[in-house]
């Protein structure tokens, strides 16, 4: 397990005086999946009654570069998010859970900004927030959201023990059947150090493992690791179990839409999109190949109709 980050580490002073959480540039890699998938999202659901956006780990708002320059992340991006027909649609409804008293603090202060200055689609009033462990409140967050609605679910996590298996087990545990969700894959962040050649080694991170994956099959892929060269194929094939143990949960569909690396060096993690629309499986596609062209490539809504 990677140690845990020290509290400067993990935070910095924005310009407003609130924390921002420090953030390599590689993390507009992570969020331009979100500015291109959302509006095309809130484009196919705009028919619902009622769109919800969730953020398990929605943090303080503002993230910090290396160079000390600013950018939002997930939540005051997706807040002023609309469907590409329509700039006054977008979500109904959100949901934004912090553990950490502070983050939760200067989050609340810049939504509440942010909605004063006119830059929230979503009613400051539907806007909840919780202070709280997300593993703890998920069964009553998705009970609060109609079976009907649409709900876009994104878990930020750094760290295998943050996300056990049961609690994405909850988003689809109460009948609904339009839920999207967007999870950080911590492969090369955390995995790899968890998954040690020597078995004593190996050990003290089997019931994280366990808890993560949700089923205990990953031990006979580690075993059949032999050398080096063969670590590449069980990281793979320990996200495509990952995968698999989403399909169990009844999404269609899971799809790999970024690989985050730090700039000129190894990878850091995968965001995968797990989703039982195939519209959402085709967007997430041509997401990940506008993303590799680095081009501006066609209108969702026009190619997808």
């Amino acid at each position: 397990m990677s140690p845990r980050r020290t509290r400067d580490e993990e935070y910095a002073t924005a310009r407003d005086g609130r924390i921002a959480r420090r953030n390599g540039a590689w993390a507009k890699d992570k969020l331009s999946f979100l500015d291109q998938f959302i509006p095309a999202a809130l484009q196919a659901t705009i028919r619902k009654k009622e769109r919800y956006y969730v953020d398990l780990f929605a943090g303080p708002g503002i993230n910090v570069d290396d160079d000390g320059n600013e950018f939002e992340g997930a939540a005051l991006r997706v807040l002023k998010k609309s469907a590409q027909s329509d700039e006054n649609t977008g979500f109904t409804h959100a949901k934004l859970v912090n553990l950490d008293p502070t983050a939760d603090a200067a989050l609340r202060e810049r939504v509440e900004n942010h909605c004063a200055d006119g830059h929230c689609l979503v009613p400051h009033a539907d806007i909840a927030f919780f202070r709280d462990d997300a593993n703890d409140i998920i069964h009553r967050i998705m009970l609060s959201i109609h079976a009907k609605a649409y709900v876009f679910v994104f878990a930020d996590i750094e760290k295998p023990n943050q996300l056990p298996y049961e609690t994405v087990q909850a988003l689809k545990a109460h009948g609904h059947q339009s839920v999207d969700f967007c999870v950080l894959f911590p492969g090369d962040m955390a995995l790899n150090r968890m998954l040690p050649y020597n078995r004593k080694a190996l050990q003290p991170n089997v019931a994280a493992l366990n808890k993560f994956l949700g089923t205990e099959s990953w031990i006979e892929l580690w075993k059949e690791r032999r050398t080096e060269a063969h670590s590449a194929e069980l990281h793979r094939r320990i996200q495509e179990l990952y995968a698999n143990q989403l399909r169990a949960l009844s999404w269609k569909h899971v799809v790999e839409t970024r690989y985050v690396h730090r700039v000129g060096e190894a990878g850091l993690y995968k965001v995968l999109l797990a989703s039982n629309s195939d519209a959402a499986r085709n967007l997430a596609d041509w997401s990940v190949i506008k993303q590799r062209r680095q081009t501006s490539g066609p209108d969702l809504f026009d190619e997808h109709q």
